[in-house]
């Protein structure tokens, strides 16, 4: 049964994979058995080794040896010994150069595939409709997208291939040992330990300094998964995603590559050990030999085992790891499997960029309604509304009465349930998509973000495609300009988290600004001034009543300053028009 378990859970971790990356995933397993053949023929060849060095008339009585001391051409036993010592640790360094490529290769497909798991997942999140966040705490989307992932891959699938790999290991080595029957020794694991030490301080200093680069750039990618999140709605409503997940896959693929290299300097260290401890070997001996010292007894079969031993005990070591590794966080397979295969459908949008917005009248809501998930009652029920072009519009109503989600469905982050939303009389999603991408949103809270005055204006437009002009001409009308112009880095300056440097005013402003950057034809105004004093909420309405005559304004309003400068009030209950 736990036979049957484990290859559950590793077909499981199999099926995560797509076609091109199970390809490469069996290349890397055929380069494992390699590494596998490697290691057995290495330990096998120091048997003739040894035996040559504890009994001289060995070269004569095998006959293998000497068919290829005939072909060497070599004029004495002693050359022999020392051509064989030299060819045995050229095959060392050669052997062990191959693992530290395999190593490369191992680690370049897991960190590879955790930077493309990683964007899929988190494009795929950012992409999903507003009713998956208003029911999923963005708290797990962190956590998926961040912790979840980077678990998988260095623990889960580390573990898996280190596994495969040191089986390998242990099945050639211990089927060479049956055939070869070997002895038994311990010295080899001080040496290592000696060398291992000095080794560490050459290489420390890089790992730490990768380690650091992945610090830094762990910390920019949850900053932009932070921000995506955070600003949901906004960048619904504006269309954005395509910036926020742009940033996160620079910021990620940086993490990667750090990570990458700092796995590889961390492994690098047995290699680096097991190298010089096989070269002291080879070279002492093989200048014994040629000195023309006795080395003195030894015993074949000893070294042979003292050989394996070394490579044995931390294969079983790292099998042991891997495995209570694979084990312990294998619940993460499953929270991400769920995630992944929804993340492959296909995504479409309904929109084109480059489809134009005709010229519109009226904005028609047609028998809308609308319930959120886990709700008794709808949130709007079977409402008609028709709002003309240029007209400023009061939401009115209490709390619950379904204001918010009136605006939510005409700027498109919610779909009707029932009924259509209308542009004039069409409701082609090309059309609307095209129209919503002209709608300025200002809800009650301004998300900033800790950034610069110029990219919270333009808010997920790429650096390049901003345009200056636009940005001042935005925190003109936002009543914004002077105090900007006054700074000393101007639009570069920073605001801070949550715009700390400013007041509550100016970053209601600065949200105003962010919504006429775009030039939009429809306003919407989601209790924008509730949290203002009265004196700012007059300032702010004063603002917006300098706009064009032709802007849509949509306001969603409690206070009688807001209500007064509206030209068109609409009071909603429990979801339905009030007469």
């Amino acid at each position: 049964m736990e036979i049957r378990d484990t290859l559950r859970k590793g077909r499981t971790i199999y099926q995560l994979f797509g076609r091109s990356a199970r390809a490469r995933l069996h290349g890397l397993i055929c380069f494992t058995v390699l590494a596998a053949v490697l290691e057995a023929i290495g330990a096998a060849a120091i048997v003739p080794f040894v035996a040559l060095l504890n009994d001289s008339t060995y070269l004569s009585t095998h006959a293998v040896l000497v068919q290829i001391y005939t072909w060497s051409g070599l004029r004495s036993e002693r050359e022999f010994m020392v051509v064989f010592a030299a060819m045995l640790l050229c095959f060392y360094l050669l052997k062990n150069s191959y693992h530290a490529y395999l190593n490369h290769r191992l680690f370049r497909f897991v960190y590879t595939q955790m930077e493309c798991f990683s964007r899929r997942l988190f494009g795929h999140y950012m992409r999903l409709p507003l009713e998956f966040h208003l029911r999923t705490n963005s708290a797990e989307l962190i956590r998926d997208v961040s912790n979840e992932v980077f678990t998988f891959f260095t623990h889960v699938l580390t573990g898996c291939l280190i596994l495969v790999s040191e089986l390998f290991v242990m099945t050639a080595i211990f089927l060479m040992l049956v055939f070869l029957e070997p002895g038994i020794t311990l010295g080899a694991a001080a040496l290592l330990a000696s060398l291992g030490g000095g080794f560490l301080l050459v290489v420390r200093p890089k790992v730490l300094r990768y380690g650091r680069i992945q610090q830094e750039e762990n910390a920019q990618r949850l900053k932009c998964i932070r921000q995506g999140f955070g600003a949901i709605k906004e960048i619904k409503v504006l269309g954005r995603e395509h910036y926020f997940i742009s940033r996160f896959d620079v910021h990620e693929h940086r993490f990667a590559v750090a990570a990458r290299f700092a796995m590889v300097l961390n492994q690098t260290p047995r290699l680096f050990i097991e190298t010089v401890a096989y070269a002291a070997i080879c070279l002492g001996v093989g200048l014994a030999f040629a000195l023309g010292d006795d080395p003195g007894s030894m015993l074949p079969t000893l070294a042979l085992f003292a050989v394996a031993a070394v490579r044995l005990l931390p294969s079983a070591n790292r099998i042991a790891m891997s495995l209570s590794r694979v084990l312990f966080y294998y619940p993460t397979v499953e929270v991400l499997r769920r995630s992944y295969e929804e993340s492959l459908a296909p995504f479409d949008s309904q929109t084109s960029r480059h489809t134009a917005v005709p010229v519109w009248r009226f904005i028609v809501l047609d028998s809308v309604s609308y319930t959120y998930p886990n709700a008794g009652f709808p949130a709007v029920n079977n409402l008609n509304l028709k709002v003309p072009r240029g007209a400023r519009v009061a939401l009115l109503g209490e709390s619950g009465s379904g204001k918010t989600t009136v605006v939510d469905l005409i700027a498109g982050v919610l779909s009707p349930q029932q009924g259509r939303v209308l542009l004039d009389d069409s409701d082609d999603p090309e059309v609307l998509g095209a129209w919503r991408r002209r709608i300025g949103y200002i809800p009650q809270v301004i998300f900033i973000l800790d950034d610069t005055i110029r990219r919270n204006v333009a808010f997920g437009v790429p650096d390049e495609e901003i345009d200056d002009a636009r940005v001042w001409r935005a925190l003109e009308l936002a009543k914004l300009k002077t105090h900007v112009a006054g700074l000393v880095n101007g639009l570069d300056s920073m605001l801070g988290e949550n715009g700390t440097s400013f007041s509550g005013g100016q970053r209601q402003r600065i949200g105003i600004a962010r919504a006429l950057y775009q030039n939009p034809e429809v306003l919407i105004m989601d209790e924008a001034t509730s949290a203002l004093d009265e004196e700012t909420e007059r300032g702010i309405s004063e603002t917006l009543d300098s706009l064009p005559d032709d802007l849509t304004v949509i306001a969603i309003a409690h206070r009688p300053e807001t209500i007064r400068r509206c030209n068109m009030r609409v009071r909603l209950s429990r979801g339905s028009l009030v007469i």
